[in-house]
């Protein structure tokens, strides 16, 4: 698929449960011109907010209510379950978009942020029935999903080398990478096979015998 372009200036504020998961993100959208980054704070303006909560209840979705409320902003929600999302407690939180961890690769979390970058400040942007036809689909394409632990060469050795002991920092320089590198490896590996952080993703591999 050919990239995406930003017509007009949009900015995205990133919230995420695991601050690798942030990173990960930020990873993806960095590279698209017309996107400005900052991280979601609360009280605080924004206009597309990118909200990674692993699931959508109406506790992890007080701070995004506020924040539609008072300023108008719109948030794309990043779920790793399908079956832990209230829809109408999303759509009162300014939920314009929910996808799947599985599908934020660069052009994917891209066209989410310009759809929702339409719908900012429009009184009832989130519409409850236009969000339960997305988690349709969703359901749908995601109900056959299995984790099949095939971890590239890189990855695997990451993950070896956490489960030793080491940060991400001294992951990098052992392998002589960045540290950016090292944290985009991570959240690949979170991302495909929906896991919460990094020790999750050491036992996870560890079980299927990868590491």
């Amino acid at each position: 698929m050919d990239d995406l372009e930003v017509a007009s200036p949009i900015s995205v504020s990133v919230l995420a449960t695991e601050p690798l998961r942030e990173a990960g993100i930020r990873e993806v959208l960095r590279r698209s011109a017309g996107v400005t980054l900052r991280s979601f704070v609360p009280g605080e303006p924004h206009e597309v907010i990118v909200a990674d909560l692993g699931r959508l209840v109406d506790d992890s979705l007080r701070p995004l209510r506020r924040s539609h409320e008072r300023y108008g902003s719109v948030t794309v929600a990043i779920v790793d379950k399908t079956t832990e999302v209230d829809l109408r407690a999303a759509a009162g939180g300014g939920v314009v978009g929910v996808m799947h961890s599985l599908d934020t690769g660069r052009n994917g979390l891209l066209s989410a942020v310009l759809r929702a970058s339409g719908k900012i400040g429009r009184p009832g942007a989130a519409r409850l029935d236009q969000l339960a036809e997305q988690m349709r689909r969703l359901r749908d394409s995601h109900a056959d999903v299995r984790a099949v632990p095939e971890l590239s060469d890189r990855e695997a050795e990451v993950l070896r080398r956490i489960a030793g002991g080491l940060d991400t920092n001294l992951v990098a320089q052992s392998m002589r990478l960045s540290e950016r590198t090292v944290k985009y490896t991570l959240w690949c590996i979170m991302r495909r096979f929906s896991l919460h952080n990094r020790v999750h993703a050491v036992a996870f591999a560890i079980r299927a015998g990868v590491i």
